[in-house]
């Protein structure tokens, strides 16, 4: 029961305020309670993905440590839905994008509901330039659960790439009327007032980040 409190704890943290080093200690918690917890372990692989995804790193080798541990996952439950999306998000990542693919569209057979699995299959849409089918991926995660900034993110930025600025700037908006340092938001609204050649307005959204969030890659 305490190893699950940890997780879920850390799970709220990642979706709806991005305190990641904060999550990743309570899932090393909940790990230490029960080794082979499976969801915690494919949680566990989800924080090293999000280190590079989000530009906390750009240690390359995290990806493989995020492989590892999904696999690891796998190991003690084959059909753990989080820890393929898991394994899915990294091949993501090392551009095997068919591995990603099967990964993904396995989790989502395994647990229709996921909606990380959904938004990282939006994600590969997104790179491969199938803008409509990424936003409708978005639009439906969204509208099942508002609060989870990531789709609402992916939104605003494929919004962006077409030029829709007014509706890329209110979905980022909305991540920042959550949680008004959330880098992503912030990286995000700055990116469009950057389009507009705002510059001024630009770097008054990037200085909102905390000094913690400073080090970010995508915000340097």
């Amino acid at each position: 029961k305490e190893a699950n409190e940890y997780l879920a704890r850390a799970m709220l943290l990642i979706s709806s305020q991005f305190r990641l080093d904060q999550a990743q200690q309570m899932i090393e918690h909940a790990l230490e309670l029960d080794p082979k917890f499976a969801s915690a372990r494919a949680s566990y692989a989800l924080t090293f993905v999000l280190e590079i995804h989000t530009g906390f790193s750009n240690d390359a080798s995290l990806l493989y440590r995020a492989e590892q541990e999904a696999r690891r996952a796998l190991a003690d439950e084959p059909d753990s839905a989080t820890a393929h999306c898991m394994l899915g998000a990294a091949y993501l990542h090392l551009n095997r994008k068919e591995d990603a693919r099967a990964e993904l569209e396995l989790c989502v057979k395994l647990d229709p509901n996921n909606v990380a699995s959904r938004t990282w299959i939006a994600i590969g849409a997104y790179h491969d330039g199938d803008y409509a089918r990424s936003e409708e991926i978005e639009r439906k995660v969204i509208e099942e659960v508002p609060l989870f900034f990531p789709a609402r993110f992916f939104l605003a930025e494929v919004l962006r790439e077409q030029n829709r600025s007014q509706e890329a700037r209110r979905e980022a908006e909305k991540i920042l009327e959550q949680d008004a340092q959330n880098i992503h938001g912030i990286i995000a609204l700055a990116r469009i007032h950057l389009d507009a050649g705002d510059l001024t307005s630009a770097r008054a959204v990037l200085d909102r980040v905390s000094a913690t969030a400073a080090s970010n890659f995508r915000w340097r």
